[in-house]
């Protein structure tokens, strides 16, 4: 008799082959493996990863696409199209899960099947990551004990923390532009309602804050869960590449938008020109479904994402 599908985990990739293969290695720690598929999209790498997916076995069943590098937001929509799961769990090719996420996930969503779910992520950071993929792939796994004395809660990745700390079960209008691509779980029922991702953003962001977006704009609201961990292999980026990809994504983003207020305020927010709260307060005025909730006056900065530079993290008060 066939099992029924209930998670389908999409991973996508592109030339990181040794970062692939820990991920890959890590879901066979993981305590659930009944009612899970896997589906990996590889977007046209060079590197010798349709080859070790032609030679992949795993405990789970198991798709494997290859595409011709259309982008992360059209290498997910395969992924999906190709999903059997209620839920679609959206994987990046860098992400380690703790041994029990998909456990503590499959409670979460039952308990809460109309919302979109996220999880804790930390930063292991790019000195050892070497080692950690190691490891992870000689079958010696990292507890989370372990991973996260290793790794660390930074600026861009603390968002989420931060804004659920003082309310862990609030609604919060500004959780669209607080989630990552690699770091949330979509019913596929409200997933296909939004019309998935936006294919006409390739490159480096932000097509999955146009899919949140969208998704708030529908009503729909984020479940935020903070037990459950995340782990995220640290890597080298093309400092040049990534800025042009996001300014001209950016651009696209605003004129889909017609300039909203929420929209201008996330990318105020990720800036550091506007804080954590006033981010929230303008998604607040902006929608009826949302009552004021006081943040911290938290603000940071992409650029410490995209050029490694020191995470920043002040306040309102301080002298930055």
């Amino acid at each position: 008799m066939k099992r029924e599908c209930y998670i389908s985990i999409v991973i996508i990739t592109f030339n990181k082959l040794a970062y692939l293969k820990a991920v890959v290695a890590n879901l066979m720690f993981q305590t659930v493996k009944e009612h899970v598929e896997i589906i990996i999209v590889n977007d046209g790498s060079t590197d010798g990863t349709e080859k070790f997916l032609a030679d992949l076995c795993l405990p789970y069943p198991t798709k494997k696409l290859n595409t011709k590098n259309d982008g992360s937001a059209a290498a997910r929509n395969l992924g999906v199209q190709n999903a059997n799961g209620k839920f679609i769990l959206f994987v990046d090719n860098d992400i380690l899960l703790e041994p029990d996420y998909l456990q503590k996930l499959i409670i979460r969503t039952k308990a809460a099947p109309d919302r979109i779910h996220s999880g804790n992520i930390r930063l292991i950071p790019i000195e050892i990551v070497s080692n950690v993929i190691e490891r992870i792939c000689s079958n010696n796994e990292i507890n989370v004990t372990e991973l996260s004395k290793l790794s660390y809660t930074d600026a861009i990745f603390g968002v989420l923390p931060v804004a659920y700390q003082k309310n862990p079960d609030a609604d919060l209008a500004c959780w669209w532009g607080l989630v990552t691509g690699g770091n949330i779980c979509f019913p596929k029922m409200i997933f296909n309602s939004v019309g998935g991702f936006d294919e006409t953003f390739t490159s480096w962001g932000p097509e999955d804050v146009d899919l949140t977006y969208r998704a708030f704009k529908k009503g729909y609201k984020l479940a935020y869960h903070h037990d459950m961990m995340l782990f995220h292999l640290d890597h080298e980026r093309n400092s040049v590449d990534v800025k042009e990809a996001m300014a001209r994504n950016v651009s696209l983003l605003l004129k889909k938008y017609n300039k909203s207020k929420d929209i201008i305020a996330y990318i105020n927010f990720f800036n550091g020109m506007l804080s954590l709260n006033a981010f929230n307060l303008v998604c607040s005025q902006e929608s009826n479904k949302y009552r004021d909730v006081v943040l911290d006056e938290y603000y940071v900065s992409l650029d410490y994402y995209i050029n490694k530079e020191q995470m920043i993290n002040w306040k309102k008060n301080d002298n930055h």
